[in-house]
């Protein structure tokens, strides 16, 4: 339940996605190692409710597919996707509203984050390793451990937030 996965996982998280998990309808564990072969983080849902879901993935979650994003969405959703491991993926796209949790270590090809009326955030507990990184206005990169990142394109002023400021173009 909801209850149990807020209690479970997302305590030390709750200060930020408190709104977001209020919000949530559905709520959704994976138990160990996810590989996942579709392209809409929401798929990982047991069921996408029209006003946001927690998805936990208890071990690392390897996406395939050649683009990894929330999913094309009439409505804004207040979506949490908590992976208490490592992220792997090729291209992953954010916007919107919107939370993805990494404990680990986030390792990718491109990431882009994009505008949003209320933002979202991609938060990383531990490195970021990717060949670019594209952040622009109203989307929140925090990255807890070290940046290894090729290219980083963006509004300075978000860009800045995870990496010193002249390494952004």
């Amino acid at each position: 339940t909801k209850k149990e996965l807020r209690e479970t996982y997302l305590t030390e998280q709750e200060p930020y996605i408190k709104p977001m998990i209020d919000m949530a309808q559905s709520a959704t564990l994976h138990k160990g190692d996810v590989v996942f072969t579709g392209s809409y983080l929401l798929d990982l849902a047991n069921d996408i409710a029209s006003e946001g879901n927690i998805i936990v993935i208890d071990g690392d979650l390897t996406c395939i597919a050649d683009e990894t994003h929330w999913e094309n969405r009439g409505d804004f959703s207040n979506d949490v996707i908590l992976v208490t491991g490592d992220l792997f993926v090729r291209n992953l796209y954010l916007d919107e509203v919107g939370y993805v949790i990494v404990l680990g270590n986030v390792h990718a090809q491109n990431i882009l984050v994009a505008y949003g009326d209320n933002g979202g955030a991609l938060q990383i507990g531990k490195d970021l390793e990717a060949d670019v990184v594209i952040a622009t206005t109203y989307f929140m990169v925090g990255v807890e451990g070290d940046v290894h990142v090729e290219h980083i394109f963006g509004d300075s002023t978000y860009a800045s937030d995870f990496v010193d400021e002249e390494r952004v173009i």
